[in-house]
Parts: C-alpha cells; sequence; structure tokens
C-alpha cells in the first residue's frame, strides 16, 4: 500500500479541488473517494491503524464537515485529518482545532491549478524580511489574509507558561516584545491571564484592553481586532486580560480568534499565560508555534514544568515546538541543558538561558518602563535578545535588522583560543 493514500469525502463537484488540497501537503498522494459519511468512516476500519490520511469538506448531505472530521480524530484511526473549505472563519477553525483535526486547508487560498507544494516556507525553513516587516492585512479580522495551512500560517505566536507565579515569564514576554519592535517588527502583546494579569503594567499602562467588554452577539471572526487593542509602545498592541477577573471565562471563546487575527496582522504575537491552565491558556498551546515552559535555574524541581509540558503533549503539541527557558541564570554557574529531558514533553526540548539583569530589572517594570529596559545594556535583556533571534531563527522568521543579527551572532558559543608558547630551549 502506498504510504501517501488518503481517504476522501466531499460532493462529487468538489473532488477537483480536494485532491489540490491534498497534494499541496502531499505532492505525492494518491487519493480515493467514499460517497458519504458513513462510508468514510467504515472504509477505515479496513485500513491499517495510522497509515492512511483523511481529508473531509464541501459535502452535500448527511453530517457536517466538521462533525464528520472530529468523528474521524475520535476514532483515531487516520494518519492525519483534514479539514477542506472555502474561506473558513475564524471559529471554524477554532472548532476543528479543538476537536482535534490536524490543518484545516483553504481551497481558496491555495496556488493556481498546478503540481507543486504550497508557497509556504515548511518549519525550519530559513527566509528573510528585505525590510523586517511583513505586509500588512486590510484589518485584523480572523481569517483575512491567510494562507491555506492552519497550523503555519501568519506571523508566529510565541506562547509563554510555567505552571506557577512568580518565575518571571511576564518580565520576559514584555522585554522580547520591546526588542522585537526595535527590530522593526510589529508585536501582538497578549494577556492571558485574564483574571489577574497585569502585562499592560510593564508598559507603564493603567489597564489593558479589555476583553470581557467585547459586546455579546458579536461574532468573534467578525471583529476587527485592531479597534480593540491598546498601543502599549511604539511597534507593540497590548490585547487582554479582562477588566473584572469573574468575567474570565466569558473571553475564553475569544481567544483563538484573537490569536488568529493578531497572526494575521503582525510580525510576531507573544502570550503571556495565567499560572494555572485555563481554557485560555489551553488555546494559546494548541495555537503557538513555540511553546518556551519558563522555570528559575536555581530550582532543583521542575514539577510544576514538567506538568505543564505534559498537559501540552495531551493537548497535542507536538514536542519538537517545547522550548525550556532557565531564567534568573547566572553566568559564573554552568549552564545545564539536560535538566527535565527525563519529562514527558521535554525529551527534545531546547534550552534557552536568560541571565539575571539586576535589581534594574525590577525597579525598571515596576515603574512601567520596560522600554528604557529594553535599551539596557544588561545580561538580562541581552540573553532574552539573543534566546529570541534563536527561536525566530529557527522558524525561518528573524528580520533583516543589525539588532537582530547581533543578537543571533552573540548567542553562538564562542570558540576558546589556547596560546601555544615555544618550549624554552635548554
Amino acid at each position: 500500500m502506498s504510504g501517501n493514500l488518503w481517504l476522501a469525502c466531499c460532493a462529487e463537484a468538489a473532488r477537483g479541488d480536494l485532491v489540490r488540497a491534498v497534494r499541496s501537503l502531499e505532492p505525492e498522494a494518491e487519493v480515493h473517494f467514499e460517497e458519504d459519511p458513513q462510508a468514510m468512516r467504515l472504509a477505515f476500519r479496513e485500513e491499517e491503524p495510522g497509515a492512511v490520511g483523511a481529508a473531509v469538506g464541501m459535502t452535500e448531505r448527511g453530517v457536517s464537515d466538521i462533525n464528520l472530521a472530529a468523528a474521524l480524530v475520535s476514532d483515531g484511526l487516520a494518519r492525519k485529518v483534514v479539514l477542506v473549505g472555502r474561506g473558513p472563519s475564524g471559529s471554524e477553525r477554532s472548532r476543528a482545532q479543538a476537536a482535534g483535526v490536524t490543518l484545516t486547508v483553504d481551497v481558496d487560498a491555495l496556488p493556481a491549478r498546478r503540481e507543486g507544494a504550497l508557497s509556504v516556507a515548511p518549519d525550519g525553513a530559513k527566509r528573510r524580511y528585505g525590510d523586517g516587516r511583513r505586509q500588512s492585512a486590510p484589518s485584523m479580522r480572523a481569517g483575512e489574509g491567510s494562507t491555506a495551512l492552519e497550523m503555519k500560517q501568519g506571523a508566529p505566536v510565541l506562547a509563554v507558561s510555567s505552571g506557577r507565579g512568580g518565575v518571571g515569564k511576564t518580565a520576559i514576554v514584555a522585554t522580547a516584545a520591546m526588542v522585537a519592535a526595535s527590530w522593526g517588527m510589529r508585536v501582538a502583546a497578549v494577556d492571558l491571564d485574564l483574571a489577574c494579569g497585569n502585562l499592560f503594567t510593564c508598559f507603564g499602562l493603567p489597564h489593558g484592553a479589555a476583553l470581557d467588554g467585547v459586546p455579546e452577539g458579536d461574532a468573534p471572526d467578525e471583529m476587527d481586532w485592531g479597534g480593540i487593542g491598546v498601543a502599549a509602545a511604539e511597534g507593540v498592541t497590548l490585547w487582554g486580560p479582562c477588566s473584572r477577573p469573574e468575567l474570565a471565562e466569558r473571553a475564553a471563546p475569544l481567544v483563538m480568534p484573537l490569536l488568529d487575527a493578531a497572526a494575521f496582522s503582525c510580525d510576531l504575537v507573544l502570550v503571556d499565560t495565567s499560572a494555572t491552565c485555563t481554557d485560555a491558556t489551553a488555546q494559546a498551546f494548541q495555537r503557538c508555534s513555540r511553546l518556551l515552559l519558563v522555570h528559575p535555574e536555581s530550582a532543583v524541581k521542575i514539577g510544576s514544568l514538567a506538568r505543564v509540558s505534559a498537559l501540552a503533549v495531551r493537548l497535542g503539541v507536538a514536542r519538537t515546538r517545547i522550548v525550556r527557558v532557565a531564567n534568573h541564570g547566572d553566568r559564573r554557574r554552568h549552564f545545564d541543558r539536560s535538566v527535565g529531558r527525563g519529562e514527558a514533553g521535554l525529551e527534545t526540548a531546547r534550552a534557552y538561558r536568560v541571565l539575571e539583569g539586576g535589581y534594574e530589572v525590577g525597579e525598571l517594570l515596576a515603574e512601567g518602563n520596560v522600554a528604557e529596559l529594553a535599551r539596557l545594556d544588561s545580561d538580562f535583556t541581552a540573553s532574552v535578545a539573543q534566546a529570541l533571534a534563536q527561536i525566530l531563527e529557527e522558524l525561518g522568521c528573524l528580520p533583516a535588522a543589525e539588532a537582530a543579527n547581533r543578537a543571533l551572532e552573540d548567542a553562538q558559543p564562542r570558540k576558546k583560543h589556547f596560546a601555544i608558547g615555544r618550549k624554552k630551549a635548554s
């Protein structure tokens, strides 16, 4: 049996589009069609589990596309499940992702009918933006300007979490936002500690963009999110938290459309999450390009970090997207990159180190002066910039700015040179 075999279900008139969508993912795919959803599910029982892909979309009868895709995910027999449609909305993408669907493909965003892959760079591809910026979307509405692959569209989304409070993740998010903005990137900073988040204080703001203030009944994927965000600094727009903690649950359904809209309209999305795993945090995990798990370098036990990494894996986050960040590092000590390698989700996690920056870091953040902190020549700021540059380079999104390239170069380990003297003549 071919390793590129797919079973598909759609209206007869849409078969050509479904084949085009599947072959945009696997150019050599062999696509076979089933007559209806029931036949589709039964067909997978006759195949080897995990050997055949499933493509669903644009059906005309029977259960809805999303319900069929969700059922196939639940059956657990398909190698991957892809939902195909025309201009899927942000809410449809969110439902598909929550159901565990692998990818959502918009056939309207595919290149013209021709053989070949999508014009979307694969993970790890190196691409630069000549002026350090991306093309902006006409507005910040979820789904506008999207490419065909849900998990590879828009700007990179970096979610920062820890499983506990007081480890410095808010300081890292705020500083990284200012550093990226100084590189010419348009940054979306999202505070998903919806009940008690204080990311806005780092920018000297009296409040953030209260997500609980969105009128009830409005379709999240139709909102102009740009009008809701708050200008935190030049190049940085802030969303969240809620104005009142008790309304945090109400704002949770807005998270995925907001992250989609931010990714379509900005160059980088930085997400500060809560210490506990809420629905909002779980959605950020699923949407992120990289999940940065922060812990104090001096901490011997990383139980909370291990619980979060294990949860991320259960939510479907690939282990290759999980990153460990050791904060408050001491340059005089050896950095142990093997910490946590025995924990689920951390087996292959890249490790980055953010150095202690002294009392000035806390003082400037408390004063709401993260802009000054980002300009400060300190170990903390430099190591945040270096970690950010490495992650963006890995994602192929490092801007072509001199400071960004310098941060990447500074992050590279330097070779040690040993002087070899001549032996004295006796």
